[in-house]
């Protein structure tokens, strides 16, 4: 069985879907002796784990008691669709993003710091939670990565009308694309529930 995971008779699997490697880790250590549980990061990749522990039963005709702890809406289930704000478009499934009909050719990260910041463009994301959703790690109390990422989106995204990454002083970054509101999707719905959004003042975008 490729996911390694051994499926007892008397098991619960425990499937994590598109949720952050910590919140797996706390959930495995609440649930330890209880159940297995595995992460998923995405509906696509759940299914293909969900076969694999079938397939590697004793008794193919009894499925695995899983249980899924996701991230995404329940009704999510194929590819997410392409978030789209104004000119901007990002397929979270293909990892592509376009402004204005025009390729943006992003790194990993620059993608994932990107789609976080597009997933919510009312608020303004504090240093801590995009640690937390692009880096998936606790926040401890330097902002180096997160500016220095910062820098190299605004790079790839200079010269694209209507589209800034505003500096907030003190609290963290703001996408703002042409006054235009996101149209939601199942992943920025559940991003948006999970996260606080901090109250301040827009601030003077950030000269770097």
């Amino acid at each position: 069985m490729s996911s390694g995971v051994v499926q007892e008779a008397d098991e619960v699997l425990v499937l994590c879907v598109g949720m952050p490697l910590r919140h797996v880790g706390e959930l495995a250590k609440l649930l330890r002796d209880l159940a297995v549980v595995v992460a998923a990061p995405d509906v696509e990749g759940a299914l293909t784990l969900l076969r694999d522990v079938h397939a590697g039963q004793d008794d193919p005709a009894q499925p695995p008691r899983a249980v899924v702890a996701s991230a995404l809406d329940a009704h999510a289930v194929g590819p997410a669709a392409p978030l789209i704000i104004g000119t901007l478009r990002i397929a979270s499934a293909s990892r592509e993003v376009s402004v204005a009909g025009i390729r943006v050719h992003l790194s990993a990260q620059e993608f994932d710091l990107l789609a976080a910041l597009a997933s919510d463009t009312h608020r303004v994301w504090s240093f801590e939670d995009l640690t937390a959703q692009v880096w998936q790690t606790d926040y401890l109390g330097d902002r180096e990565h997160v500016n220095s990422a910062i820098k190299r989106l605004r790079r790839r995204l200079a010269g694209r009308p209507g589209i800034r990454i505003v500096s907030v002083r003190g609290v963290g970054y703001r996408l703002m694309v042409g006054g235009a509101s996101s149209v939601p999707t199942p992943l920025s719905d559940a991003l948006r529930r999970s996260q606080r959004r901090p109250r301040t003042d827009d601030a003077a975008e950030d000269a770097a």
